[in-house]
């Protein structure tokens, strides 16, 4: 499978975790899936190396802390164990071949596909054409070459612009910007790595945008359109990160932010186990 050279290969063990999650939906491991699942693991390079001890393993540890955890909170670990979109693309894609082996798909799995596509912030476009694709029976590699291709030729969102409007929802939530978040929001622009090579005109056009963007729509609709724009959950983790340095920076979280907070975890689609990670790292004023 050819990948871009920024594309580390993706974790066997999340990704075969990801197939079984789908044998699993509706509460019975199906024969024909799971013989899919296991020449898919057999077959496909990604798994070079994988002999039948290791298989095993991987497959009792993906069904033992489904038991313990549940699907939802699996799902999360999946995705932040694939991180990139490449590999969540793979994943989604291996999702799909093993849930049409037996060439039908029920609601039950149909819901976890959906749910998979909302993790991995998948368009529905993206989703139409892996399931299309699989139903003609195109190959894994061709059909996540294929989206990678599209994917890397369109034109991506100015990241540094996104990270400072999710920093400005929250400063703004309520209606009233505090000046201690403002300073706050100045000093992680004028200080972290990611926002190096922007000027201070650059700065206050991506703020006025934003300003009038959050203004016009709402905070609401601004979170989703961001959320689609934040593809990896490296990037949805550092904008979490920069959201909740600007939350803490007058000392008193308000509810109005408080409630900001959760429905941006909502929207990047972001564990607990992941907040608190994210919170850990920025100490409180």
């Amino acid at each position: 499978m050819s990948t871009s050279n920024a594309q580390k290969l993706p974790d066997p063990d999340a990704l075969i975790e990801t197939m079984l999650l789908m044998v699993a939906a509706n509460g019975t491991v199906n024969d024909g899936e799971m013989n899919e699942l296991s020449k898919v693991v057999s077959e496909h390079p990604i798994f070079k190396g994988f002999d039948t001890e290791a298989v095993a393993q991987s497959f009792s540890k993906a069904f033992e802390a489904l038991a313990v955890e549940g699907f939802e909170k699996r799902m999360e670990a999946i995705a932040d164990a694939l991180g990139t979109h490449h590999a969540q693309l793979l994943a989604f894609a291996l999702a799909c071949q093993v849930c049409f082996a037996d060439g039908r798909i029920d609601e039950t799995e149909f819901a976890l596909l959906r749910t998979f596509q909302i993790v991995f912030g998948l368009s529905d476009e993206t989703v139409s054409f892996v399931i299309t694709h699989i139903q003609d029976r195109d190959s894994i590699d061709h059909i996540v070459d294929r989206l990678w291709k599209l994917y890397t030729e369109t034109e991506q969102p100015d990241i540094q612009s996104v990270y400072i409007e999710v920093m400005l929802l929250m400063a703004t939530e309520g209606g009233v910007v505090q000046e201690d978040e403002i300073t706050q929001l100045a000093m992680t622009v004028a200080s972290h790595a990611d926002f190096s090579g922007m000027n201070t005109s650059q700065v206050s056009e991506a703020i006025q945008t934003a300003l009038a963007r959050i203004q016009a729509d709402g905070t609401a609709t601004r979170l989703s359109a961001l959320s689609r724009q934040l593809v990896d959950i490296s990037e949805r983790t550092k904008a979490m990160g920069f959201a909740y340095s600007i939350l803490v920076a007058d000392g008193v979280v308000a509810p109005g932010e408080s409630r900001c907070l959760k429905q941006m975890q909502a929207a990047f689609r972001l564990s607990e186990e992941a907040m608190k990670r994210i919170v850990s790292t920025i100490p409180a004023e």
